[in-house]
């Protein structure tokens, strides 16, 4: 009778917790709807640059924050690395927006402890992550909701109007973001090259 009233419990919890994480992504989906529909846009990404800057705008842009020693080049030259400011430990941010007819359409972002090591479990990407939504909350305003990713983890998403932001753990050391307007991502199409971080 009492392994019974275990395995009854058990159920109920599980079904309760898969009844959540469904209310989640509906409130998510009823959110984009009412968000598309709304018609507003929200363009503004950080440090001045935005969806819709053009290429040469974006390189213009950065070349002045770099000169100002606002940004250096990330790893190889192939993205921007820029330091989160008052935050400690230090945390790293590499971004390099991808363009549709030479326009910023998305902004994929990868954040890292500087200090991270594998010995230090308190500087792993399952903590980070949610100090990067503290961050971007600060940035966009509260709203996130915790999302199941699809290839596992949690992942947290937040839309206003155009913009949608997703943050999802990449591994032990990396947060990955992503910045979508989503009416134009929308009119890609499927065969256009996308980031495989996606």
């Amino acid at each position: 009778m009492i392994k019974n009233a275990w395995l009854l419990a058990i159920v109920m919890l599980l079904g309760l917790w898969s009844g959540c994480q469904q209310d989640a992504a509906s409130l998510y989906k009823q959110r984009e709807r009412r968000e598309l529909a709304s018609g507003l846009r929200y363009d503004s990404l950080f440090l001045g640059i935005t969806f819709g800057m053009t290429s040469k705008a974006f390189y213009t842009h950065c070349w002045d924050m770099n000169k100002a020693g606002i940004i250096k080049e990330g790893p190889n030259n192939s993205t921007v690395q820029y330091y989160i400011p008052n935050v400690e430990p230090p945390i790293r941010m590499l971004f390099y927006p991808n363009f549709h007819e030479d326009r910023i359409y998305e902004m994929p972002i990868t954040f890292n402890y500087v200090s991270w090591s594998p010995w230090n479990k308190d500087l792993y990407a399952d903590k980070l992550q949610l100090k990067i939504v503290e961050v971007l909350e600060d940035w966009y305003g509260e709203g996130f909701i915790r999302l199941d990713h699809p290839k596992g983890g949690v992942l947290y998403a937040k839309i206003d109007g155009n913009r949608r932001i997703s943050v999802w753990c990449e591994d032990d050391e990396k947060v990955k973001a992503l910045i979508t307007d989503l009416p134009v991502s929308r009119r890609i199409p499927k065969t256009e090259g996308k980031l495989s971080s996606k």
